[in-house]
């Protein structure tokens, strides 16, 4: 009797809770479902944790149903959990459990196809990163694909695998303290220091040096973006940014210039423009170049250094609510491509501040435009875009009593005297 009690509270819930099969969860903590569905399967059945649970998500809804609008979460990510994918993803936290190896502490991030937990490794007791691999249509291409690309690199600006579990598309990375995205964001008061200026240049000289050593390995990242640059910022205050997330990464053959497919990966805003061509065309075959990379770090520095001023988003949105096309019925997603494959970009401000001098912002604007030329061979070589953030951080430490003979190009830089930024 008490066996049915529970389970006919539970499947009450979960027709209260979840009402139709074709909603998605917003502000859902796994975990704590997880640990939820554990206590109530352990009065149910002997048989191990989730079978119950299992059998409820699966008869009331119909997995691999695609017919379910699109929700999106605060970030602009589509929310994955859907209970047909939910049930997926607690067997993976229970197959992490049972290993004992990771404790998980939190969920920090949910996107598309993936969903990343806060951990502690319980031998080191050092934090860890896990990345869960959730589409069952692209998780193994998508979990093979990062895993074999990052199983041959090793470079201080790359984030690196620590552990991989292909039964459960799972891998474990060392924490960042944030990403870059993040740290815009909370140190957004701190874009008049001229260390914090300097700071944010060099983060983004790590960057072209882990693009650098991608394409000394003929790799094409294809998402670079604020969200996908971590950083870990270390008791002393010395910051390290790695690039993370290789999902869409490809590798070019070292006879071929480019890698020719009919499918278009990356964030909208990021994606060069040569490619969003092919989607007003009739030509479905895109081309990725590693001038591709370098539009995208073009927007990634925009967006970054000009984080107080409109980003491509909101430019595009201004000039096409300026012209004529915001009554047309073509879709905004449509003029957008029109307006990116017609060169329209942000405007760049003349001078960023008034302790900035004028030869230094015009500096920045130069190696933003070359970047985001809509002409492929008019953008810079890697080795040249790190050459010239190397000069205009020293243009900038001229207005700054920043010790810049004292300053070495590596790949770490100290936050310690950028003005209290905030340390996570």
């Amino acid at each position: 009797m008490k066996k049915i009690i529970l389970f006919l509270l539970f499947s009450l819930f979960v027709n209260f809770a979840y009402p139709k099969p074709s909603e998605y969860f917003f502000g859902l903590d796994i975990l704590d479902l997880h640990s939820n569905l554990e206590k109530i399967n352990e009065n149910l059945c002997e048989e191990g944790p989730f079978k119950i649970g299992f059998s409820i998500y699966e008869n009331t809804f119909k997995p691999g149903a695609d017919q379910e609008p699109i929700d999106w979460d605060e970030s602009g990510d589509p929310r994955i959990t859907k209970l047909a994918e939910l049930g997926e993803v607690i067997r993976q936290i229970d197959s992490i459990k049972k290993e004992n190896t990771y404790e998980l502490i939190e969920e920090i991030h949910q996107g598309n196809d993936k969903i990343v937990f806060q951990a502690i490794n319980r031998e080191t007791e050092n934090p860890k990163a896990i990345i869960l691999f959730l589409n069952k249509k692209s998780r193994q291409e998508y979990f093979n694909n990062e895993t074999i690309l990052l199983k041959g690199l090793n470079h201080e600006n790359i984030a690196t695998i620590e552990d991989i579990n292909p039964k459960y598309f799972y891998i474990v990375q060392d924490l960042a303290n944030c990403d870059l995205q993040e740290f815009l964001i909370q140190n957004s008061s701190k874009f008049k220091c001229t260390n914090f200026q300097i700071t944010l240049l060099d983060i983004l000289r790590q960057v072209a040096l882990g693009i650098s050593y991608l394409q000394f390995n003929r790799i094409i990242h294809r998402d670079l973006k604020p969200e996908n640059i971590l950083l870990f910022i270390s008791k002393d205050g010395i910051v390290t940014a790695k690039i993370t997330d290789f999902s869409y990464a490809i590798r070019i053959l070292e006879e071929e210039s480019c890698v020719i497919e009919n499918v278009l990966y990356g964030t909208f805003f990021y994606i060069d423009p040569k490619i969003l061509t092919t989607l007003l065309s009739r030509d479905k075959l895109v081309k990725y170049k590693f001038s591709s990379d370098i539009y995208s770090f073009g927007i990634l520095f925009h967006d970054s250094f000009y984080f107080l001023y409109p980003d491509m988003e909101d430019s595009l949105n201004e000039e096409i609510e300026a012209s004529d096309e915001s009554s047309t019925n073509q879709s905004i997603n449509v003029l957008h491509i029109e307006a990116l494959v017609a060169g329209i970009r942000p405007q760049l401000p003349k001078q960023i501040f008034s302790n900035i001098q004028f030869k230094s912002t015009k500096d920045v604007n130069r190696l933003i435009e070359g970047c985001w030329s809509q002409k492929r061979s008019n953008r810079p070589t890697i080795i040249k875009v790190i050459k010239e953030l190397e000069v205009i951080i020293k243009e900038f430490s001229d207005f700054n009593d920043f010790d810049i003979e004292s300053y070495e190009f590596s790949s770490e830089r100290s936050f310690k005297s950028c003005c209290g930024c905030a340390m996570f």
